[in-house]
């Protein structure tokens, strides 16, 4: 309504019409909007648009980032200060690995890019990651994996030997459905975000 007030549309006599917020003297405030207000609502959009498990590690990180700062805190009072000399110091303290901190920060940088496509905080909060030291990838070896194998029963060495045949992420196989003797995975289940089809054995 900026421009029809600017341009003189709306008279002083109709704001009570066009903004019910105002109080009887014609002053305004707009309620703080706060975490506990808000953060419900983004994890039920999230909940909509992304997988189940990306939705509950939302909903983790946020769960972290309140008990730092509390429920209470208004949204629009969020500056990268509150991330980088407070909530980051806050996971070092409690022993957090920076991979596991960068992991939370990642999930908090998408909920502050909502928070601003939904006008909820004025600008947008940018911060510094944690730097990581860069960690070579660890395989086990042959010897190891038959070591592993002949340290379990048999229903776990077909469980371990599925997994390495397969190369399936701990959760997929539980998430998809046999046909015949293929086990579908639905795209919303898989990393790659498409069918994943697995013949099996007898």
């Amino acid at each position: 309504s900026e421009q029809y007030l600017r341009n003189g549309t709306i008279q002083k006599f109709q704001w009570k019409h066009y903004f019910e917020w105002m109080n009887k003297e014609g002053a305004f405030s707009l309620p703080k909007r706060t975490l506990k207000n808000i953060i419900p609502e983004y994890l039920k959009y999230r909940y909509c648009v992304v997988r189940k498990g990306t939705a509950e590690r939302d909903g983790y990180a946020l769960k972290q980032f309140t008990r730092y700062t509390g429920e209470t805190k208004a949204v629009q009072d969020i500056t990268y200060k509150d991330i980088e000399q407070g909530f980051i110091p806050y996971l070092q303290k409690k022993g957090c690995t920076d991979s596991g901190i960068n992991i939370s920060l990642r999930h908090l940088k998408i909920f502050f890019s909502y928070l601003l496509k939904e006008k909820l905080i004025p600008e947008p909060i940018k911060f510094r990651m944690v730097k990581e030291g860069k960690l070579l990838p660890r395989y086990f070896n042959r010897k190891e994996i038959d070591a592993i194998y002949d340290a379990v029963d048999e229903f776990w060495k077909r469980c371990f030997s599925f997994y390495e045949e397969t190369g399936c992420r701990p959760k997929e196989p539980f998430m998809g459905e046999i046909e015949g003797n293929w086990l579908r995975i639905p795209p919303e289940e898989t990393k790659g975000k498409n069918w994943r089809m697995i013949q099996l054995t007898d």
